[in-house]
C-alpha cells in the first residue's frame, strides 16, 4: 500500500510550465524561475533546461508573481493564477541586455523620449544624459544620439 500522498502527487498536473527562449534568436535559454515572495529554506532553485529552455514548477493554488531571469538578459515578471486542476503553460522570450549608448529610458531603442530626457538635463554636470562623456549635458549630447536612432537590437546584430 502506498502512502496516500504519492498517488495524489502523481495525478496532480504540473501547475506551471513552459519554455524560456532568446527573444531575438529564438534559442532556448538556461534561466532561473523565481516565485517572488516565497523563500525556500533549503535554497532550492527552479531553473529552465539549457538544451530546450523547458521549465516546470509545482505550486499550490493561488496567484504568484513569477520572475524569469538569465545572465545577459532583462528579467521579466509575470502574474500567474494557479489552480489545483488546470495547468498553466507560459512561454517566455527574454530580451537581451543590450548596451545601447543613449537609451536613457531602457526601452532598448533610441526614440524621441531619449532626446527629451537630454534636453531636460541640459547644464547638468555628468550623469547618464552626458552621452558624449565630456562632463556636461549640452547640445553635443543631442548630436551624439543621432547615429544610434532606432532599435538597439538591430544595431547589435
Amino acid at each position: 500500500m502506498a502512502w496516500p500522498g504519492i498517488p495524489w502527487m502523481l495525478e496532480r498536473p504540473i501547475s506551471l510550465s513552459g519554455n524560456v527562449t532568446d527573444a531575438v534568436s529564438g534559442d532556448p535559454l538556461a534561466a532561473t524561475i523565481t516565485p517572488l515572495g516565497i523563500t525556500f529554506p533549503a535554497g532550492d532553485t527552479n531553473p529552465s533546461n539549457a538544451r530546450f529552455g523547458r521549465y516546470h514548477a509545482f505550486l499550490p493554488a493561488g496567484s504568484y508573481d513569477i520572475e524569469f531571469s538569465a545572465e545577459g538578459y532583462l528579467p521579466q515578471t509575470h502574474m500567474v493564477s494557479i489552480s489545483d486542476t488546470t495547468p498553466v503553460l507560459l512561454d517566455i522570450a527574454l530580451v537581451p541586455e543590450v548596451q545601447c549608448r543613449g537609451d536613457l529610458n531602457g526601452d532598448i531603442s533610441i526614440t524621441i523620449v531619449d532626446p527629451i530626457t537630454v534636453i531636460n538635463a541640459i547644464g547638468q554636470i555628468g550623469g547618464p544624459e552626458d552621452i558624449n562623456g565630456d562632463g556636461v549635458v549640452d547640445l553635443l549630447d543631442m548630436l551624439a544620439l543621432l547615429p544610434g536612432w532606432g532599435s538597439c537590437l538591430e544595431q547589435s546584430e
